[in-house]
């Protein structure tokens, strides 16, 4: 580990941009989910920095869509649903049983 990288763990890190870049570096996220945190990230930075005006209603709408799509897609690398209802787990084939009121 380089100075740059020991700097990193011992400071945080800083930007919101770095971070995403670690997890997609990591492998933690793949390139999909990298792309669409990266856009998460823009419409909250015209809000958070007030770079741009916006329309609230259609980037809150974009950014649960976006988020509702990571979660999904995220859900469905380690998980099925099985014509049961039920969820299982693909490495281990483990059943989990939802409970819905």
């Amino acid at each position: 580990m380089d100075n740059k990288q020991k700097d990193l763990f011992r400071e945080g890190i800083k930007s919101q941009e770095l971070r995403l870049s670690l997890l997609k570096k990591s492998k933690i996220i793949n390139q999909d989910t990298y792309i669409k945190l990266t856009e998460i990230n823009g419409i909250r930075n015209k809000y958070i920095h007030l770079k741009k005006v916006g329309k609230v209603e259609d980037d809150s709408l974009k950014v649960l869509r976006l988020f509702i799509e990571i979660l999904n897609s995220r859900f469905s690398e380690r998980f099925i649903i099985n014509k049961e209802g039920r969820i299982v787990d693909k490495d281990n084939s483990q059943t989990y049983s939802v409970k819905v009121d």
